[in-house]
């Protein structure tokens, strides 16, 4: 017993330095676009933004529908697959990824009017948001990988490598080229589609997929059977999340969940903290969560509550700090989004 104790604190304080690496990658994640919105909302207007988010809703909510959460399965079956299995898994998640993008965008293309009457969008800029979910959801297994595998350094280094790139692209195309709320999906659109790539070069070289028969198939029943039935959680849970910006986009105007949407970014800060210290934990959650010993499971659900204590107390401080953030770094049109901050905040 004393050696599953010991063994089970020497995780927590892994867990706890990997954490901190996590936080500090995150950190300048979230830095550095958050250190552009004075020039992005000096060079986008509010009906812009507006557009923005409903892409990005767009984009949320079609990830787990296009991936079939497998990136999600892929932490179930990990730890009980092989090499072998683990290669084959990856190949059959592309293909269904690949399958089920074609079938929404034929969709989408049925539904045009419906799409364009109800979120205030084009086909076109649909089509998009579903484009950047479908290579997000190739990038997002890559990166699970490195999380399952406990390793925080490629992790962040990989999602820095994506931040600094769209922040050069968009630089490029909202403020030299002028091209304002349009160049910033463009430059998430192709931001995507290299860090796409540059993942199946990672797998590949890694060996975690393989070129096989197209037709040999063996994981795509477990990510149907497992993946399917939490398609559905999932949806609901971003509805959850997005209910809000959902609501703004079919009952106001795009003008107005722009101005949201920025106060919505400013809260999220207090999402940073929790996300980093969750990204750590959560390997060992997956290991030990299921473990016969009861102290080991009341010590995983003591973590958990701290980590409620810490969001409280970062989302106060958001909230104190709010007015400030506004007034040195947002444009002055935005300057009504600080009155929803304090409760964007706790909701993260």
């Amino acid at each position: 017993m004393s050696d599953l104790n010991g063994a089970f604190r020497k995780n927590v304080f892994k867990a706890l330095r990997d954490g901190s690496t996590y936080l500090t990658f995150n950190l300048l994640n979230r830095a550095i676009p958050f250190l552009l919105l004075p020039v992005l909302t000096s060079n986008i207007d509010p009906y812009g933004y507006g557009v923005i988010a409903v892409v990005a809703l767009i984009t949320s909510i079609s990830m787990p529908i296009l991936g079939l959460c497998c990136n999600t399965v892929l932490y179930q079956r990990y730890f009980k697959m092989g090499e072998g299995e683990i290669s084959k898994f990856i190949n059959d998640s592309y293909k269904i990824i690949i399958i089920n993008t074609i079938i929404a965008m034929l969709i989408a293309v049925l539904f045009s009017n419906f799409i364009e009457n109800y979120l205030q969008i084009s086909l076109l800029w649909f089509a998009i948001g579903i484009f950047i979910a479908s290579v997000g959801m190739i990038s997002t297994l890559t990166t699970t990988l490195f999380l399952i595998r406990k390793k925080p350094y490629s992790f962040g280094l990989f999602q820095l490598a994506l931040i600094l790139i769209n922040v050069v692209l968009t630089i490029f195309l909202v403020v030299l080229m002028k091209l304002s709320w349009e160049g910033r999906l463009i430059s998430l659109a192709a931001v995507g589609c290299i860090m796409a790539l540059v993942s199946v070069v990672i797998n590949f070289r890694h060996g975690d997929l393989m070129v096989v028969d197209i037709k040999e198939a063996s994981q795509v029943s477990n990510i149907v059977r497992l993946g399917g039935v939490l398609v559905p959680s999932a949806i609901s849970g971003w509805a959850i999340l997005m209910v809000d910006r959902i609501l703004l986009a079919s009952l106001t105007s795009l003008e107005t969940l722009g101005i949201y949407a920025i106060g919505l970014m400013i809260a999220q800060l207090t999402d940073i903290f929790l996300a980093s210290l969750g990204r750590a934990y959560q390997p060992y959650l997956f290991e030990y969560g299921g473990a016969d010993d009861l102290s080991s499971r009341i010590k995983i659900v003591q973590g958990m509550y701290l980590f409620i204590i810490v969001a409280l107390v970062v989302a106060g401080l958001v909230f104190m700090l709010a007015p400030i953030i506004m007034e040195l770094m947002i444009n002055e049109r935005y300057g009504s989004a600080v009155t929803v901050i304090g409760w964007l905040s706790l909701s993260n």
